[in-house]
């Protein structure tokens, strides 16, 4: 996530970096959403908010870590079971 602040260029204090991604972390697995789409979003502009950051960082870091977690593994797991499903049959 450090990288994504990095890539998105977004300077925000360590502090808020580990208390924010802990309390994003921890509020997204509220079973209120789908893979906590919405509770992050909340979760980390609570964070950008107090550190004197734009809500849209907030947005985008979030669309971004919804990505790192929902979509590469996806993309990273067809070929692991496409390969693991051929030797199976073996």
């Amino acid at each position: 996530i450090y990288f994504l602040l990095k890539a998105l260029n977004i300077e925000l204090p360590l502090q808020y970096f580990v208390f924010g991604n802990y309390f994003a972390s921890i509020i997204a697995l509220i079973p209120i959403s789908f893979a906590g789409i919405g509770t992050r979003d909340a979760a980390l502009a609570l964070v950008f908010i107090k550190s004197n950051q734009p809500v849209e960082s907030a947005i985008a870091l979030s669309i971004m870590i919804l990505a790192m977690n929902v979509i590469v593994p996806i993309i990273w797991g067809f070929p692991s079971w496409l390969f693991e499903s051929k030797k199976e049959s073996i």
